[in-house]
């Protein structure tokens, strides 16, 4: 009895120390020169390389999320990317600072049409692909979420300037969440759906569908982008998709 308690003690301790909260109060830019870090009265304070203090953003539990600052130190921009909790109904996505003055938030509502279209660990939820950040010029900030949308914004006003699923979508494509099984080298697996995240309802809720980016084995839980039967899923989110 004791060997079992100590094993069932193992593995719940495992489980909560993986999932543990996320604190960082120090962020830099990318070219070093600029760095936000937690202050008092609720502040977060910018300073040049001198360590001179430019200006201030109020602190919105952003200790737990990741913020971005522009190498010129004008643009700072916070992503909620490991959103603590289950029910994120307003919680916020995004925030978008210029020279210390929030110029645009979004909640995650804003940015996902269907709140089940994201990963859940023990205690955290998870909702873009980790490929997000700054553009070349630093004044483009790019996401992805798990809908397979990909939204680029002004980090001067937070503005959406596209948002739209990629290449070579189009209303005829569907992408759903299914198992399937490849055996004996076939290309063309049968998938059951279990989540239609774009895309019409198909018969008996299963897709014959032509890949060649999956060898045998059994495959579950898998997000594609299928189009007239083939697999077209980009890049993009076969590498960072959960």
């Amino acid at each position: 009895m004791k060997i079992y308690i100590l094993f069932l003690f193992l593995i719940i301790a495992n489980y909560t120390f993986a999932d543990e909260p996320r604190v960082e109060c120090l962020f830099k830019s990318e070219n070093q020169k600029f760095t936000l870090q937690c202050a008092e009265n609720n502040k977060w304070l910018l300073k040049d390389e001198k360590r001179e203090a430019l200006y201030s953003i109020t602190e919105n539990n952003y200790s737990s999320m990741s913020i971005f600052i522009s190498n010129d130190g004008n643009n700072i921009v916070v992503i909620n990317d490991f959103v603590e909790g289950h029910r994120i109904a307003q919680k916020t996505a995004l925030a978008f600072y210029y020279k210390g003055e929030l110029k645009r938030e979004y909640k995650l509502t804003d940015l996902i049409e269907d709140t089940t279209n994201v990963a859940l660990s023990i205690w955290h939820t998870t909702w873009c692909l980790e490929d997000f950040g700054f553009e070349a010029s630093d004044s483009v900030f790019s996401i992805a979420t798990y809908e397979f949308n990909e939204i680029r914004f002004s980090t001067f006003t937070g503005e959406i300037l596209q948002n739209k699923k990629p290449e070579p979508f189009d209303n005829n494509t569907l992408i759903v969440r299914g198992n399937f099984q490849i055996a004996n080298g076939t290309k063309e697996p049968k998938m059951s759906v279990t989540k239609y995240i774009y895309g019409e309802k198909q018969v008996n809720d299963t897709i014959i569908f032509n890949t060649c980016h999956f060898g045998e084995g059994n495959w579950t839980n898998k997000i594609l982008m299928i189009k007239n039967g083939i697999d077209v899923t980009p890049i993009r989110f076969r590498k960072y998709m959960f």
